[in-house]
Order: C-alpha cells, then sequence, then structure tokens
C-alpha cells in the first residue's frame, strides 16, 4: 500500500468538491485509532465518512515519520493481547477493520526488561508470567503469595473495567443505571490507587515497584492510578507483545485502504484543521468547519480530538464566557481532571543491523530504584529541569525496527522517552517551531547528551559510535503536532478523578450535544487497544446495525 494514502491534503476546493459530490453522513475530526476504527465498521454499512486531521499525515499516535532515510514509530511502540491467537477479540477487530490486511510481529523474549539503574536490578518481563513471578520473590526476597495476590485482584479489576467500559455503549441514562447497579464493584476497582492495593496484598515497596513497572503505558505513577487501569494492562502482554508489520504506520494504512475500498465515496484528509463544531437553533451538532468550508451532516459528528479540544476550543460550553479556563470547562461538564504529563522524545538513527548493535525487539523500563512514587514526587515539584537528567524517573527505551521483521534494510531506529514538565519549556511557547531560539536548543542538546550517555551507550555500547542521525521532540512539538493541550501525551491525566462516575458520564460516546459523539483514549482509556475498543464501543452506541453487521462479520470471516 503506497504511503501517500496517508497524505491526501485538503484544500478548500477539494472540501467544496467532496461536499457537492453526495451528502456527508458522518464527519470525524482527527485520524486517531478510534475514529479509523468507528468510520471502518460504518463505511461497511453503506455510511459515507470524512476523516479530517490537522497534521500532514493521518493515523493520530499511530504515525511514523521519516527524516534523512530513517523512520520512527512515535506513540505505538508494542501491543499485547494474544494477536496471534485466533480466539483474540482485538486480533478479530483489527482484521475487521483493516479487511485482514494489518499483519503482526512477535517481539522478541521478554519483551520488556524492568531495570533499577540505581542497582542496575534487572527482571525480565515474558510470555510466561510464572517465571517472572518467581524471579520478583526471590530477587526482593518477596512471599510468592503476596504476588499471586495481587495478580488475582487485577485479574477481578479487570473483569470489572471491562464491565465498566460497556457504559460507553448504552444510551446515556442506561449508562448512568448501569454504573449504579456496579457501583460497588466500581469503586473497589476504580477508585482505589494501585499502591495501595499493592500494599494490601502484602507487597514491599520493591516487589510493588517491579510489578508496576509499565505505570508509564498510563502515565501516571502508581499512588495516583486507578488500579482498574493497572489490572487492564496486567495479564495484556501475558501471551507476548507484538508490533505492526510494516511499522506503526501500517495501522492507518490498512485500515484506510478499507474504507476506501468498501465506500468509495468516504474520503481521509490531511492537512485539515477543523476550526468549530456548528450547532443548529437545537443545540444539534450539524458538522464542521475547515479550510472556510461548512460541511453538514446526515448523522453526526465524531470527535477523537480529545476533550479539551473538543469541549473548550471547537465547542464552548453555553454556561461559559469566552475567557473560561480549561479547567473550568472541563469542570463544569463533571470531568474533575487535567491534561496528562508530557514527554521528551530522542529519536535515534544508527547505522547496522540490530545483530550488530546488540539490539533486540524489546524494550527497557528504566527507574531510578523502584519507588516510584516518590520518584514522581519529586519530579512534580521541580520549577526548573533538574541538572542531572539521567536521574528523572524512569527511560524507556527501545528499538521499533527491530521489533519489525519486514524491517530489511542495514539501518536501526531507537527512541528513548522520558516524564518532563511542560511549565520547564513555557518561556518558548510564543515562539515558533524551529525557530526557538539558541537557550531551548541548549536544552534540547543537554537532555541529548544525558540520554544516549546515561541509557543508550551504557546498555547498549555497540551503538555508540554508529549514530547517524537523531531527531528530539519536547512538549512543544507534541502539542504542535498532535494539537495536545500543554503537549500532553496521554489526554487527560489518567488519574483517580478522571475515573470518577462523573467523569465516565460527561466522556460517555454521546456527549452533551445531540448528535456529537466522542471517540479516542479520553472517551475510554489510554493505549492502541483502548483507542481500538473506543471505536468498536461508539458503534454500538451510534449505530446497531452497523455493529451487528461488524460483530458476524468479525465472527464468522475472520
Amino acid at each position: 500500500i503506497d504511503d501517500q494514502i496517508l497524505k491526501n491534503g485538503a484544500s478548500k476546493k477539494k472540501l467544496q468538491s467532496f461536499c457537492d459530490d453526495a451528502a456527508v453522513d458522518y464527519v470525524f475530526i482527527g485520524s486517531g485509532l478510534g475514529s479509523l476504527t468507528l468510520a471502518s465498521i460504518l463505511s461497511k454499512v453503506g455510511y459515507r465518512v470524512l476523516i479530517l486531521e490537522q497534521h500532514d499525515v493521518a493515523g493520530g499516535a499511530t504515525h511514523s515519520f521519516e527524516e534523512r532515510g530513517f523512520e520512527w514509530d512515535v506513540g505505538l511502540h508494542y501491543v499485547g493481547d494474544n494477536l496471534n491467537k485466533f480466539y483474540s477479540i482485538s486480533r478479530r477487530i483489527f482484521d475487521l477493520v483493516s479487511d485482514g490486511a494489518l499483519e503482526w510481529s512477535l517481539c522478541d523474549e521478554p519483551y520488556d526488561i524492568a531495570i533499577d539503574a540505581i542497582s542496575d536490578t534487572r527482571i525480565h518481563f515474558g510470555a510466561n508470567h510464572e517465571k517472572t513471578n518467581k524471579a520478583i520473590a526471590k530477587t526482593f526476597h518477596q512471599d510468592i503469595q503476596a504476588i499471586y495476590r495481587f495478580r488475582r485482584a487485577c485479574f477481578w479489576a479487570r473483569l470489572v473495567a471491562l464491565a465498566s467500559f460497556f457504559a460507553k455503549a448504552l444510551p446515556k441514562p442506561l449508562a448512568r443505571l448501569w454504573l449504579f447497579f456496579i457501583g460497588p464493584a466500581y469503586r473497589w476497582a476504580w477508585c482505589r490507587d494501585t499502591t495501595t492495593v499493592a500494599k494490601n496484598c502484602g507487597l514491599s515497596t520493591q516487589a510493588a515497584g517491579c510489578l508496576t513497572y509499565l505505570y508509564g503505558d498510563y502515565g501516571v505513577q502508581p499512588n495516583q492510578a486507578p488500579f482498574a487501569l493497572h489490572a487492564l494492562l496486567d495479564s495484556h502482554y501475558a501471551g507476548g507483545a507484538f508490533y505492526p508489520r510494516g511499522g506503526a504506520k501500517s495501522i492507518a494504512k490498512t485500515i484506510i485502504t478499507a474504507i476506501h475500498r468498501t465506500n468509495t465515496k468516504s474520503q481521509v484528509f490531511v492537512r485539515a484543521p477543523v476550526t468549530a463544531i456548528l450547532r443548529d437553533n437545537h443545540n444539534k451538532a450539524i458538522g464542521v468547519s475547515c479550510k472556510e468550508v461548512d460541511i453538514k451532516v446526515r448523522h453526526g459528528v465524531v470527535s477523537n480530538a480529545g476533550a479539551i479540544n473538543t469541549f473548550h476550543y471547537l465547542l464552548h460550553h453555553p454556561s461559559l464566557n469566552n475567557n473560561a479556563s480549561v479547567k473550568d470547562t472541563l469542570a463544569q461538564l463533571g470531568i474533575p481532571s487535567a491534561p496528562s504529563v508530557a514527554l521528551f522524545y530522542l529519536f535515534v538513527g544508527l547505522e547496522g543491523t540490530k545483530q550488530q548493535l546488540g539490539l533486540a525487539g524489546n524494550n527497557l523500563w528504566i527507574s531510578q530504584g523502584f519507588n516510584h512514587d516518590q520518584n514522581w514526587h519529586d519530579l512534580y515539584f521541580a520549577e526548573q529541569p533538574p541538572e542531572d537528567f539521567s536521574k528523572l524517573p524512569t527511560c524507556f527505551l527501545s528499538a521499533g525496527s527491530a521489533k519489525d521483521d519486514a524491517h530489511s534494510v542495514p539501518t536501526t531506529t531507537v527512541q528513548l522517552l522520558v516524564p518532563v514538565l511542560n511549565k520547564w519549556f513555557n518561556q518558548w511557547a510564543s515562539t515558533k517551531l524551529k525557530h526557538r531560539g539558541s537557550d531551548y536548543d541548549s536544552l534540547k542538546a543537554k537532555f541529548r547528551d544525558t540520554l544516549l550517555e546515561s541509557f543508550l551507550f551504557r546498555f547498549f555500547p555497540k551503538t555508540k559510535n554508529n549514530i547517524k542521525h537523531t531527531v528530539l521532540a519536547t512538549p512543544l512539538t507534541t502539542e504542535f503536532y498532535l494539537n495536545a493541550q500543554d503537549g500532553a501525551s496521554y489526554g487527560l491525566n489518567h488519574d483517580l478523578n478522571r475515573f470518577s462516575k462523573s467523569a465516565q458520564l460527561a466522556l460517555h460516546t454521546q456527549t452533551h450535544i445531540p448528535r456529537l459523539y466522542l471517540v479516542g483514549q479520553d472517551h475510554l482509556c489510554v493505549g492502541i487497544v483502548g483507542a481500538l475498543m473506543s471505536g468498536v464501543l461508539a458503534t454500538l452506541c451510534i449505530s446497531k446495525i452497523a455493529a451487528i453487521r461488524a460483530f458476524l462479520e468479525a465472527m464468522l470471516v475472520y
């Protein structure tokens, strides 16, 4: 599939022509996986969909970018859920929305290595979780029964989480009733933090920190993360980890191709920023404005732009004035949350194969000790960047190309991610991309040099003399390209407030504006599978016919 399918640029003339050609049934704001999933399912029953992406490439957080012959994935690093098994629901849905064209590579074992950078303690996490349990018990002198209690609690919390997500598929009055019905279980799973549950199970701080090493997947330290959120990940990789063949961009490529195949009148445009959601005199969403073209729809508007962009910038709440803050807007809707933590990205292009460089198709989670809560407490109270960037709470190191068995060129790409605070970069917020000044460039260079020396060269010394190119991205970069408030990499912060019942109802598929729907990680939860399931649940709420057809095709064809 040609990459150009991801780069179909919009113009005023193209948009007017598209609207004049035939009526648009649904318009989507943003081309993330939630939008693509829902659009693909709707197109299968004849709906004409239009997806508008403000970036210059489609795919949202699953997009890739290329520079000087190297290609890096931005937001996808691996996926679990037994994608090589016929009983995998996620695999069947991916096959459904891509017409079976999306293929997966099995990552190397272990898929993750949790590392204490201070003591150099290393715990391997592979498909066999029992082996990992025993390693943790031995390393930290932990009673293995406490680990089993924690795993069992995760199993039950995961069931509660899946049951609670079903509310997104119901009409809002029934969703409210459903959440009331499962109230005790909901409070047990979603209203307790992960650290508290770990302690109640008898885990030591070190053992609990090791078991929760991948809190970076949802961007919240364990003592602020709802237990159910961690529980969803606890067994997610039990069958191993997987990576899309051809890189993360293969997801958008195959799904967009499937949309065009099932409905030739549907379209995906990039460089198409939506500036407003249009409403009629009855407060119903009737379309969007893009490039000075008012695009009217027959059935609805679907936003994958995140809660902040949707409610604060594209659709002001009627009871708020134009000077209301983001926090005011969210609070008025019953969402007591804020933007998530931001990330600093270092993309490295290397000459040589993964074998020559000593790299593997897995991930390193490198922490400054396993007391994550203390590490994040220190981060949040830092007004300025630390003198030593290697002391940031955690670093995620991943060789994306090493996971892709379709990667055949003798080069390798690596990504390093560390959490940072957006306020460290506020002084350059009003400057233009690539013209932010020497102080900004010096800070980025300091980050780059520290991450290379402290992490990449330390754990993979053969890479030291083989670097050909590096690209650095701060929260300002994320805000520019992904239109993410404060450079938030995870949308709304996935803390305890984010999963209160009031927030869950405010972030329901059907918003408080008739015919305006939400999908994406703010709608359900962070992650590739979270975005995928968001699209599926939204289908159940929006079109029962499309949902029934999708179910039959997923079960009988794939």
